[in-house]
């Protein structure tokens, strides 16, 4: 077995065109896997690792290195180091689940491989829509979100990671489909945000297997709220994108706002109904979120403040802000100065309506 798989990689690396002085290279990545079939020891599957590197390393200096290309707004070279990095640690991690090393050390590098992964696919199809040097297909996204899934499962179901990490991963990986919807949009980060917030009741304290699951107590409860809360916040601009779309112009301030209640009541909903089943209170709140989210959405109430783009006054450069240039949602006031004095609206009449919906 061993001899025959230094073989196979010595007529690899001479189809590739490896130079002799590297040739040892994916010789020493082949005699790494013989060993470590036959010991499973880490010490023999780390010279896999080094030849395997080695061996990238060359082919990408060689092929790519020289270019002088951006995609996107990223260099080549400093997405050739992210992609070697990100493959090295693809391949380090079944070694080290496999050699079962500790679940510390296994879950770090999962969440580093992962994490590359997820920004360099970001970056990557995103430019590949607009840079006419680059391409990358949807379908890839949707194999190694599949693939990644599937990994946080394994690493899981043979204890080389805890529940805490396989949801972390799981997460990852569902939020690095919304790539798909907005590519230009970079919509990986807010959605990571709602997701986290979002899915610990169903996913983190289900239990395990043949026990009763965990419930939150009221402490976690408002944790989650207030986590829920500031994810939806992080993920305004995103929310806004994705309105944008759906109705070809600009969000009025009083859509956007109500989405936003909305996003918030629809994902404490699975923390209310599954972990505080019994009380009553929790039920209305999330259900008067809800509606209270709807009916702003749908009737747009003016709002009399305009602005929240502008950065204060702020030492170190610290800018807190509402919205950015980008994403300023439309104001009544826009209306006023285009259309005149004949289209303005009254802006406590709908306001009623939603002080009665919210009361309701």
């Amino acid at each position: 077995m061993g001899v025959l798989l230094v073989v196979s990689a010595t007529g690899a690396g001479l189809a590739l065109g490896v130079p002799l002085l590297i040739m040892p290279a994916p010789m020493v990545m082949a005699s790494g896997l013989a060993l470590f079939i036959d010991s499973w020891n880490m010490r023999d599957y780390i010279l896999l690792v080094i030849g395997g590197l080695l061996t990238a390393v060359w082919f990408i200096s060689h092929h790519f290195w020289y270019l002088d290309v951006d995609i996107g707004t990223v260099s080549l070279k400093r997405l050739c180091v992210g992609i070697v990095t990100a493959g090295m640690m693809s391949v380090l991690v079944p070694g080290m689940a496999l050699s079962e090393m500790s679940p510390v050390l296994v879950s770090a590098a999962a969440l580093v491989q992962s994490a590359l992964l997820c920004l360099l696919e970001e970056h990557l199809y995103a430019s590949s829509l607009t840079d006419p040097d680059s391409f990358y297909p949807p379908f890839l996204v949707v194999a190694t979100s599949a693939l990644g899934l599937a990994m946080a499962n394994m690493l899981r179901s043979c204890g080389s990671i805890s529940e805490l990490i396989a949801w972390a991963l799981q997460c990852l990986f569902i939020s690095k489909l919304s790539m798909l919807l907005i590519p230009e949009a970079r919509l990986f980060f807010p959605c990571l945000a709602v997701t986290l917030a979002m899915t610990p009741p169903v996913l983190l304290y289900r239990g395990k297997p043949g026990r009763r699951a965990t419930m939150m107590n009221k402490a976690q409860g408002i944790a989650h709220g207030l986590f829920m809360c500031g994810a939806v916040a992080y993920a305004r601009f995103a929310v806004f994108d994705l309105l944008k779309v759906v109705n070809g112009v600009r969000p009025s301030e009083g859509l956007l706002i109500g989405s936003l209640v909305l996003l918030v009541g629809a994902g404490c909903i699975p923390m209310a109904f599954i972990h505080f089943s019994y009380s009553s209170l929790a039920k209305k709140i999330i259900i008067g979120l809800c509606a209270v989210g709807s009916v702003i959405a749908l009737l747009e109430p003016p709002f009399p403040v305009q602005g929240g783009a502008e950065c204060p006054r702020l030492p170190f450069h610290l800018c807190p802000r509402l919205w950015d240039e980008g994403h300023v949602p439309e104001h009544e006031q826009d209306d006023l100065n285009i259309y005149g004095d004949s289209t303005a609206r009254m802006h406590w009449a709908k306001w009623l309506l939603v002080a009665g919906g919210a009361g309701g």
